[in-house]
């Protein structure tokens, strides 16, 4: 995949500890990354700076609502904007809905952090600069 102009992430998770930890790591690695803990906070995101995000990484699971609302207010406004889905249910329905909605992977929980570098840099492509210290969280500890 070609390096995209915008490399802002929107990170959106639930779990407090998993969306500070996933931020962190994509900062450090060189990214910049808005977070957001629920779904009315992420569609928020998505009105205020949706022109300018690289990327969304979602959980699919939002305290009681479904990240694929946000996926499809996603797809509706912006449809170019590429997402990832973390989810810790393996759903493969809610999987095969979700390819036609601009989602490229589907990742299960836990993740390494290296592997959510790996799938941000192949959508972004690499960051115009990293910051140092490399892989945040703890190389090699699951987010």
């Amino acid at each position: 995949m070609t390096a995209r102009l915008h490399q802002n992430v929107l990170v959106v998770d639930d779990d407090g500890a998993i969306l500070s930890a996933l931020s962190r790591v994509l900062v450090r690695a060189g990214y910049d990354c808005l977070t957001a803990g629920n779904l009315h906070d992420a569609v928020r995101q998505v009105r205020q700076n949706g022109p300018q995000l690289g990327l969304v990484v979602t959980d699919l699971s939002l305290s009681g609502e479904s990240g694929m609302t946000l996926i499809h207010h996603l797809h509706r406004r912006h449809p170019s904007v590429p997402v990832v889905v973390l989810t810790a249910f393996g759903d493969w329905d809610l999987y095969a809905e979700s390819l036609g909605e601009g989602v490229l992977e589907f990742l299960s929980k836990p993740i390494q952090p290296e592997a959510i570098v790996a799938v941000v840099e192949r959508v972004l492509g690499p960051p115009k600069v990293r910051k140092r210290g490399g892989v945040a969280g703890g190389a090699g500890r699951p987010v």
